[in-house]
Order: structure tokens, then C-alpha cells, then sequence
């Protein structure tokens, strides 16, 4: 059986239920009243080698990433469930090259361990466009969304910065976010205090994509519900990410799912202010002045335009 703490870099079982991190953390000197979370994105950096000292670093940067991106899929080996899409090592670190796997981790004395994690998926479909056209459309999917430590906000704060940083650095394609029709906590989560909309003009490509995975796993029954952010999404984004950031410490929310880490009751929440800085500063201004429309949201993230597909409503 793997380790219960430290993720290895192959796939093993799922571990118990019951971690005593109280326990643990005694036996090894630690604190038992706090525990420090880092919020880390995943990065394999291909591009912008321009130096020979750059290049010299990119063996070292690639055995990096290729082990980041093992420790991302064993995250999701370990702690399988039937809500999504499994992906590989493969996959992973491609999505690494565009810097949108974000991922907490819980520090412990002898390292990191992985406790959430969320990807941003882009793919290319064809769409079709009146009668007789079609047209390549991109879409973002922010998916593959995995919290084994409940009770902090942690799959709605990913959420909240992935489509931040889509919105900041490319807001370009339709951004959207699926998930299996009785998956009833995320379908409350995305229409509850994330402010999603529910999609129901959904490409008819893009959703036979999505029914024909449904199909290879005889799964049709369980269905698919579809959505979209528009700007309240937005700033409730920008809410959240700015309330992780000005209550750094924070206790434990009331969850069914506290047994798997009955000791982990507070936390203090720990980033790279250079990773986090810059959508930050922007989250700061959309919460304050509250936009409601897309002209007043341009103006305060200081853009010239958004893709008119990045949002729903424009």
C-alpha cells in the first residue's frame, strides 16, 4: 500500500478514510494548531529559451515537470472518484506548458502533499455556424476539479483563480464548466455561491464529445449539466480569491466530509505573491467597484476588449 501521507510517483489504492495528522505532527515536532497550505501552480515552461544558460536548464526542468505532473496524476489515483474524467501524466503536462494546473498542498515535515487540485482544459471544436458554415471555435474547460480536504473553500478558490487568470492573460474561447448530471454537490456549488449559469445552448460537437465518453463507460444515464460564467461570476471570483488573501488564517468549515482529516482544523494559507500578485491586484478592483456590466469590467482589469464567447451575456 503507498505511503498514507507523501504522494510516490507511481499509482497505488486509495488510502483510508482516517488520516491523524494531529498524531503525526506531534510525533515529528510540529505544530498541531495550524497547518500552512500553499497554493502552487504546476509549470513546465517550453517556451521564452533564450539564453544558453536557459538552455542549459532544460533537462533539469523537464525531469521537474515530468515529476510534478506524476505527482498531480497519482493525486488522482490515489483518491479515485466517480465524478471525473480520469487523465494522464501525458495530458497533465501539457496543460502544465499553459500554466493553468493549480493545486494545494498541505506542508508536512517531510514534504508536500497534494490535497486539491484543478485544470484548465483547452481544445479546439468545430461549430456550427448557420446553414451552410462552420467554424473552429476554442473552448476552456475548467475541470478535473479533486478536494480531499473539505471545509475550506479550496475547489471554489481554483475555480476563482483559473477563471481570473483565463480572464487576465487570454480571455479568448468559450470558457465553461461540465459535470455529470448527479453530481448534485458541484451542480449546487457552480449555481450557488460560485454564480454560474446553467448552459443550455451547448454546441452539438461539443456535447456529443462529451456523451460519447459517457457511452465507452455505459454511464449515458447519468447525463451531462453544462456552465457558463458571466460577470457576477467574475466578481464572485474576485470575492473569494481576495478573501483568501486578507484572511490568510482560517478554521475549518463544517463539512460531510471531515472525517478524512478530523485534526486539520485551521489553516493558514501560503502562495508565491509573483504567481498570485497580479490577479490579485485585479480581484481587488472588481471586488471593490462591483462591475455589472462588460464596459465597467474592461475599464477596472484596464483590457481593451473580452472575446465576446469568454462570457456568457455579452
Amino acid at each position: 500500500m503507498n505511503d498514507p501521507i507523501f504522494l510516490p510517483t507511481v499509482s497505488g489504492p486509495a488510502e483510508p478514510d482516517v488520516i491523524n495528522f494531529k498524531a503525526l505532527r506531534r510525533e515529528r515536532g510540529m505544530s498541531t494548531t495550524r497547518h500552512r497550505l500553499h497554493l502552487t501552480r504546476q509549470v513546465f515552461e517550453t517556451e521564452g529559451r533564450v539564453s544558453k544558460s536557459d538552455a542549459d536548464m532544460l533537462p533539469t526542468d523537464v525531469r521537474d515537470a515530468v515529476l510534478n505532473a506524476m505527482r498531480v496524476a497519482t493525486f488522482y489515483e490515489n483518491y479515485p472518484t466517480e465524478m471525473i474524467m480520469p487523465r494522464d501524466v501525458t495530458q497533465i503536462l501539457r496543460q502544465m506548458d499553459s500554466q493553468v494546473v493549480f493545486t494545494f498542498e498541505l506542508e508536512l515535515t517531510g514534504g508536500k502533499e497534494i490535497v486539491a487540485a484543478c485544470i484548465v482544459w483547452d481544445k479546439e471544436w468545430p461549430v456550427i455556424d448557420g446553414p451552410d458554415a462552420i467554424r473552429i471555435s476554442k473552448f476552456l474547460e475548467t475541470g478535473t476539479q479533486q478536494c480531499i480536504l473539505n471545509g475550506f473553500n479550496l475547489q471554489w478558490t481554483l475555480n476563482s483563480l483559473t477563471l481570473l487568470r483565463s480572464l487576465l492573460h487570454d480571455a479568448t474561447g468559450c470558457y465553461f464548466a461540465a459535470t455529470y448530471g448527479d453530481n448534485d454537490p458541484s451542480i449546487g456549488n457552480f449555481l450557488g455561491p460560485m454564480k454560474f449559469l446553467e448552459w443550455d445552448a451547448v454546441p452539438g460537437t461539443l456535447r456529443q464529445w462529451r456523451m460519447h465518453h459517457l457511452e465507452e463507460h455505459n454511464e449515458t444515464h447519468r447525463g451531462v449539466r453544462w456552465f457558463r460564467p458571466n460577470i457576477a461570476t467574475v466578481v464572485a471570483a474576485a470575492e473569494r480569491v481576495v478573501e483568501m488573501s486578507t484572511t490568510r488564517v482560517q478554521k475549518r468549515k463544517e463539512s460531510k466530509e471531515t472525517r478524512k482529516y478530523p485534526d486539520v482544523l485551521e489553516v493558514e494559507f501560503c502562495y508565491d505573491e509573483s504567481m498570485l500578485d497580479p490577479i490579485l491586484e485585479s480581484a481587488r478592483k472588481i471586488s471593490r467597484t462591483r462591475p455589472a456590466t462588460v464596459q465597467e469590467l474592461l475599464k477596472i482589469i484596464e483590457l481593451p476588449s473580452i472575446d465576446p464567447d469568454f462570457l456568457i451575456g455579452l
